[in-house]
């Protein structure tokens, strides 16, 4: 599907995902004190931890998007160096006016110069670098997903669940016990992300084979998965049970990852084609690279947005949450389309020519 017939579907789903995450991070950053328990808060405190939970749903059909579209194309230079580059022109800018406007909001201001090394970009994301990782696999993942049949890749999903997402439920919950670690088995955020793109493919391939109708036991599993999680909750009534329905909260969690397969199913049965939802839905990055950066986070949700005050009233805590984010969600995408679509995009799609080229031309002399 070229650019301009592009399933509208699939750009509004991410969309209402990255809203879902800035509302995650009210949640996870916020002034409300999650950590400490306190029983006449209970109401809040289940209201956040559904909010977390959907947060990583959102991240998971935020992947399973990406991935979706990549399954089918060839692996490009250009898409992981573009990735880097944008987050590295958005930290620096982000850094640098903030050190010349804000420079109170700076870690370590005698050393602030340390932020730039040993890499050009003064803040982190770990979604990028797990991304990045993802895409740099890209050529064995497709490779995967054309040379085994359906039923191969269905197994290799089920391995692959069991020890990236079952296993570290469960060594979590049961605080490591007999020190078995997930990460003995390679769990991280990056291959959890494969396991998604290797889903998503396989969705893709399953779809084009059999023509199934996803729908109808998508919606029926993810009202099911939705009603569990939220009796799960209202059923956490001390401190000792809560801290274990906290594990809702966590990337790997299979009910997380099982209702953005549901979510993605059904909205793979919807085809629009809708402009100003595909342009909105270009800026999605730019929304996750401007609230997340580290030195905006905390400005954000702890000196800007004061959740703490609501901690007494569940209702009015979300309510606050919802506002509040959508706010956000609201000036990050009017400031990416101002700074990047129109002021930055031909230099960072130029520059990613450039690096890209140069990086193509290296492999091919390596291969003579």
């Amino acid at each position: 599907m070229n650019k301009k017939g592009r399933n509208s579907s699939l750009e509004l789903l991410r969309i209402i995902s990255m809203f879902f995450i800035v509302i995650h991070h009210y949640a996870f950053y916020g002034t409300f004190n999650r950590i400490n328990y306190i029983s006449t808060n209970i109401s809040t405190f289940r209201i956040n931890l559904m909010l977390l939970f959907f947060g990583k749903v959102a991240v998971d059909l935020f992947v399973l998007i990406g991935a979706y579209f990549l399954s089918e194309k060839r692996f490009n230079f250009k898409r992981p160096v573009n990735l880097g580059i944008t987050t590295i022109v958005y930290s620096l800018s982000i850094f640098i006016f903030i050190k010349i406007a804000f420079p109170q909001l700076i870690w370590n201001h005698e050393n602030w110069f340390q932020a730039l090394f040993p890499f050009p970009s003064p803040t982190g994301y770990w979604f990028v670098d797990s991304y990045l990782f993802m895409l740099l696999l890209m050529p064995v993942l497709n490779l995967c997903l054309e040379s085994f049949s359906l039923k191969k890749i269905k197994q290799f999903i089920v391995l692959l669940l069991i020890l990236w997402s079952i296993l570290p439920t469960f060594t979590t919950l049961f605080n490591y016990k007999l020190d078995l670690s997930p990460e003995n088995f390679g769990y991280s955020s990056g291959t959890f992300f494969l396991l998604i793109y290797i889903i998503s493919g396989f969705l893709r391939k399953s779809v084009t084979v059999n023509n199934i109708n996803l729908a109808k036991e998508s919606i029926i599993l993810s009202l099911l998965i939705i009603i569990s999680v939220a009796y799960i909750s209202i059923c956490s009534y001390n401190k000792e049970f809560f801290s274990l329905t906290s594990i809702m909260a966590y990337l790997f969690n299979p009910l997380a990852l099982f209702l953005a397969i549901s979510i993605f199913k059904c909205f793979l049965k919807l085809k629009f084609h809708n402009k100003i939802i595909n342009y909105i839905s270009g800026s999605m990055f730019g929304v996750y690279l401007l609230h997340e950066n580290s030195f905006v986070r905390p400005f954000i949700w702890k000196s800007l947005f004061n959740s703490a005050q609501y901690s007494s009233e569940a209702q009015d805590y979300l309510i606050y949450g919802i506002r509040v984010s959508l706010a956000v969600f609201v000036i990050c995408i009017l400031i990416d389309i101002v700074f990047r679509r129109l002021i930055l995009l031909k230099f960072i799609n130029k520059l990613s020519d450039i690096v890209s080229n140069s990086l193509v031309k290296i492999v091919n002399d390596e291969e003579k």
